[in-house]
């Protein structure tokens, strides 16, 4: 069968560390269907098999049993543990991741980005990866395999030997050499494969700013130079409106010298009813003034008239 190009076979091209990773956590695809599936049920098996012994260590409190709040949590970390490892290796092989991934390494420039991040990343996470599965086999396979410490379940099952206290606590130790490796792995491969994820969305995001502000600019530019051809046309069609007024006034010099003469004429006419309004009213004024003469006048031989009178 035919293997269709994934993050995964961009990634191992880059960085066979990163390619190591992938392949000792649960996401790798093989041409042959049965081997995948066979793969795929180990990393199952591990994760449903850690979960059920840690929610049974609540009751039989072996190692690594601390209080009944931290295991329940412990416990319950194996299901989304289990659901992200899952659905992370669907989504790598969706129509989405290969658009996006398409679409990212269309770009030369981002193409060499990714190269160096997947080397430097792969490495750090191998050896992270590693580190954390020696320090868990160690804390709770290792002392059981080796006989180190009391018996298990010494303070609660001291008394009642024949509970199973000893067997599960065997058993769990000794299950935890094959389980712990698998379940470590396909959490750090999973953190991995979202690390990778979003840094290619923000290469893509990245591109498509750059690509919004180019259009932008040339969008800028286009109407700017429109702006500037309309303001253009308007000028020239101002100058061709002066023009056509200049060439019709020149070739009716009669009808100008006409409209001067009228204008000449009705400011004549203003003159003249301006003079004559102030005519009359400097004859008015002159007549009132020659009463009020007349009226003192009369006033004052009725006063002398009196004085005589009364002598």
């Amino acid at each position: 069968a035919e293997v269709n190009i994934t993050c995964i076979h961009v990634i191992d091209s880059y960085s066979w560390a990163m390619k190591v990773v992938f392949f000792i956590g649960g996401f790798a695809q093989f041409k042959s269907p049965v081997a995948t599936k066979v793969y795929v049920a180990v990393f199952n098996l591990s994760f449903w098999c850690c979960g059920l012994m840690c929610l049974s260590n609540m009751v039989y409190h072996s190692v690594p049993y601390h209080i009944f709040s931290t295991d329940l949590v412990l416990a319950y970390m194996h299901l989304p543990a289990w659901q992200s490892w899952y659905r992370w290796r669907q989504f790598v092989r969706s129509t989405g991741c290969d658009e996006l991934l398409t679409s990212v390494l269309s770009d030369k420039s981002r193409a060499n980005i990714i190269g160096p991040a997947c080397r430097i990343c792969g490495w750090l996470v191998l050896v992270v990866q590693t580190a954390i599965i020696l320090n868990v086999t160690a804390g709770l396979s290792l002392p059981r395999t080796l006989g180190l410490g009391r018996a298990p379940g010494h303070e609660e099952w001291g008394k009642h030997p024949n509970h199973g206290v000893a067997e599960f606590t065997a058993v769990h130790a000794y299950a935890m050499w094959a389980i712990i490796p698998p379940v470590i792995s396909a959490m750090f491969a999973s953190y991995t494969m979202f690390a990778f994820v979003a840094f290619l969305h923000f290469l893509d995001a990245r591109s498509l700013n750059t690509q919004i502000v180019e259009c932008i600019s040339m969008l800028t530019g286009f109407f700017a130079q429109k702006k500037k051809k309309k303001k253009n046309q308007g000028r020239r069609k101002t100058q061709v409106h002066q023009k056509s007024e200049k060439k019709r006034t020149s070739r009716a010099p009669g009808s100008a010298l006409l409209l001067r003469e009228v204008t000449d004429s009705e400011e004549n006419e203003d003159i003249h009813s301006d003079g004559k309004s102030a005519v009359s009213s400097n004859c008015s004024y002159n007549a009132e003034l020659a009463k009020q003469q007349q009226s003192s006048l009369e006033g004052v031989h009725r006063q002398n008239a009196l004085e005589k009178e009364l002598c």
